[in-house]
């Protein structure tokens, strides 16, 4: 469902404080409010370059069935030809898949490093506070019985499982 006045669809809400962002779920409530707004925006992120990943997929897909479907055309045209073609024209439109797909791929690369450069910092910011709150609930909590600080994730995790593999790929 879309946003009023938006152009991002809004997060799948399961329950009060339970967000679905790209097939991840993320029950904030469960979360410090630092670390909870980290999983938030690395699950934006990774659904950000993903599509972003998926789109060059689909689009170097179907430039190469077009050539396929092309090349198997000029085949059987091939012998119908009278032989009066130009072999550089012949090789350029043969070739020209080729470019397509790298021109392709280099818009994806574009777009996957304007992602990177706006969400990066961003998530570097919120990933600090994160971890400068660890620190002060590690601090005021000294050991207590029943404290769930084991269970918890730290944000380095979270930098590490989300976010750096969508910066990978």
């Amino acid at each position: 469902e879309k946003v009023a006045g938006s152009r991002y669809r809004a997060a799948a809400v399961k329950a009060v404080g339970t967000f679905t962002i790209g097939g991840i779920t993320i029950n904030v409530r469960e979360h410090p409010p630092a670390l909870a707004c980290l999983l938030l925006q690395s699950a934006h992120f990774s659904e950000f370059v993903s599509a972003i990943i998926d789109e060059a997929d689909f689009t170097t897909a179907h430039i190469f069935e077009s050539e396929s479907a092309a090349s198997q055309a000029t085949k059987g045209n091939e012998g119908k030809e009278d032989g009066n073609t130009d072999g550089l024209k012949k090789t350029t439109s043969s070739n020209q898949w080729k470019y397509d797909i790298l021109e392709a791929r280099s818009v994806a690369t574009i777009k996957a490093v304007e992602v990177v450069s706006k969400w990066l910092p961003r998530l570097l910011m919120v990933g600090k506070a994160a971890r400068e709150e660890e620190k002060r609930r590690a601090a005021r909590v000294v050991k207590k019985r029943g404290d769930n600080m084991e269970n918890q994730l730290s944000p380095f995790e979270v930098v590490l499982n989300s976010i750096a593999p969508s910066v990978a790929r």
